[in-house]
């Protein structure tokens, strides 16, 4: 058995309902497959379930987790900060000995997304705006 399926084997119903309608595409196609075959036809799950599963976790009240599915299913690593022009401050610039020493290192930030639906949690590299925008629509 591949992989993925010993994996997703571990996900709860409500998990694989999330991992199917916002983050399948994100697998290769055969990938894919194997994935739709398991949620259908091991697990039982329909389009209609399935619909159904996301509805309702999109009309709970609940603020644990992934504000999308409520999954602590997370990926979370670290990525170059792409510090903006506008807030750099000297501390976060290298000096020239620095420079020298490791010329390839940027500042890292972490990043933090859902590894179920696929949702980004957290991105240093988003403005503060696009983030609170999102947030708030969340919070609905």
């Amino acid at each position: 058995m591949c992989a993925i399926l010993d994996l997703i084997k571990q996900y709860s119903d409500q998990e694989l309902a999330f991992l199917y309608t916002y983050h399948i595409e994100s697998y290769m196609e055969e990938t894919q497959s194997q994935i739709r075959d398991y949620i259908r036809h091991v697990r039982g799950l329909s389009d209609l379930t399935i619909a159904q599963i996301v509805e309702d976790v999109a009309h709970s009240s609940s603020t644990l987790g992934c504000p999308r599915c409520h999954s602590l299913n997370w990926n979370i690593y670290d990525v170059q900060w792409e510090v903006p022009l506008s807030t750099r401050q000297e501390s976060l610039i290298q000096s020239p000995i620095e420079q020298e020493r490791d010329p390839n290192h940027f500042p890292q930030k972490t990043k933090i997304d859902c590894n179920i639906c696929g949702y980004v949690i957290h991105d240093p590299n988003e403005s503060f705006w696009t983030s609170l925008k999102k947030t708030v629509s969340f919070k609905k």
